[in-house]
């Protein structure tokens, strides 16, 4: 049974931990900018700062997988996120 704390790479769903600042897999940044504090966090389900959700929905009905916002396509189907 795995971990329900273990921190995957939102890319290529690697093994991560807090604290890394690339994934050892793809290479993909683990912080990014905080939409709503400005704030560098690391890459998870919320800002460890002020605690708005960094995830997004695909908006494609046949996908509408759930993400980390790391770019502007969904990282499943590669529809544009809005």
């Amino acid at each position: 049974m795995q971990d329900p704390f273990t921190f995957r790479c939102p890319k290529c769903r690697n093994v991560i931990e807090k604290g890394w600042q690339k994934c050892s897999s793809c290479g993909l940044q683990l912080h990014i900018v905080c939409p709503s504090c400005g704030k560098l966090t690391f890459v998870s389900s919320g800002c460890e700062h002020c605690g708005t959700p960094l995830t997004v929905k695909c908006q494609n009905k046949k996908c509408g997988y759930v993400q980390i916002k790391i770019g502007d396509r969904c990282l499943k189907c590669n529809k544009k996120l809005d």
